[in-house]
C-alpha cells in the first residue's frame, strides 16, 4: 500500500519574472490604447466630420459652376490628420518598446489568493510587494503574447503567455476571478 503523505496539499501557483519584450508592450500598448479605452473614436468622428463636410461643400461648389478644390482640401485634411497623428503614436509606442526591451519589470505570483506583484531588486521604493485579491481586480484578458492583469484603468500587470506556467495561470484566473472580469 502506498503511504499518504499528510499535511497541506501542494498550491497551484504561477509564477513568471517578467522582461519586456517589444512584441509584449507593442501588443499591450495597441490593446490598452484602441480596444479597452477605444480612444479610436474622436479620430473617427473628425474625419467622418470632414468627410461629410466636404461631401456637402463640393456638391454646394459644383452645383454653382465653382471649383471643389475647397472640398478636395477638406477632404485631404480630414483624412490626413487622423492618419498622421496614428503614425505618430505607432512610432512612440515603438522607440518606448526599444527602451524596455529586456528590462526586468516585476515578478508575478498568480495564486487563489491573487496576484502578487514583487519589484525587481535594483529597484528603489518604499513598497517591493503588492498583493491584489482577485475581488479588487478589474479585468483581466488574454492576449497573443502576454495575460493583462488590471488592478485599475490606468495600470496593468503582463504575465508573458510564452512562460510555461502560463496556462496555469490562466486557469487559476478563470477559477478564482469573478466571470464577467474574465476575457479570454
Amino acid at each position: 500500500m502506498a503511504e499518504e503523505k499528510k499535511g497541506n496539499p501542494p498550491k497551484e501557483a504561477a509564477k513568471a519574472t517578467v522582461f519586456m519584450t517589444r512584441e509584449i508592450f507593442t501588443e499591450f500598448a495597441k490593446f490598452d490604447t484602441f480596444r479597452l479605452k477605444k480612444m479610436w473614436k474622436k479620430p473617427a468622428l473628425l474625419t467622418l466630420g470632414f468627410v461629410v463636410i466636404s461631401g456637402f461643400a463640393y456638391f454646394r461648389l459644383t452645383s454653382m459652376g465653382q471649383s471643389p478644390l475647397l472640398a478636395f482640401t477638406l477632404l485631404a485634411f480630414g483624412l490626413f490628420l487622423p492618419l498622421y497623428n496614428y503614425l505618430k503614436y505607432m512610432k512612440s509606442v515603438k522607440n518606448m518598446a526599444v527602451q524596455q526591451e529586456g528590462r526586468e519589470a516585476y515578478t508575478l505570483l498568480i495564486n487563489k489568493a491573487g496576484l502578487t506583484v514583487t519589484a525587481p531588486e535594483n529597484v528603489d521604493s518604499e513598497t517591493k510587494t503588492a498583493t491584489f485579491r482577485w475581488n479588487k481586480l478589474i479585468g483581466a484578458y488574454r492576449l497573443k503574447h502576454s495575460i493583462c492583469l488590471f488592478p485599475d484603468l490606468n495600470h496593468a500587470f503582463l504575465f508573458p503567455t510564452a512562460e510555461e506556467s502560463s496556462s496555469l495561470a490562466w486557469k487559476i484566473i478563470e477559477k478564482n476571478m469573478e466571470k464577467e472580469k474574465v476575457h479570454g
